[in-house]
């Protein structure tokens, strides 16, 4: 592995959303993480499933759509 790579990895985090003031939803973000710093961005595959593979807005289950759809 080269050197420069050894501190990044990928992970998923939880990111929450506040569609209205009463409806909250959440939802898995691929990111791309430093391990020695912390620090993380937002990997474009998460918006491109989203947006690709997600029914509807409040549908982020892009498995079951793919399967069950």
């Amino acid at each position: 592995m080269d050197y420069y790579y050894e501190g990044i990895k990928f992970s998923v985090k939880k990111a929450s959303v506040d569609l209205d003031l009463d409806y909250k939803v959440e939802y898995a973000t691929i990111v791309v993480e430093d391990t020695k710093t912390n620090f993380f961005k937002v990997h474009p595959a998460t918006n491109f499933i989203k947006h690709h593979y997600g029914k509807t807005d409040h549908n982020y289950n892009t498995f079951s759509s793919l399967v069950l759809g």
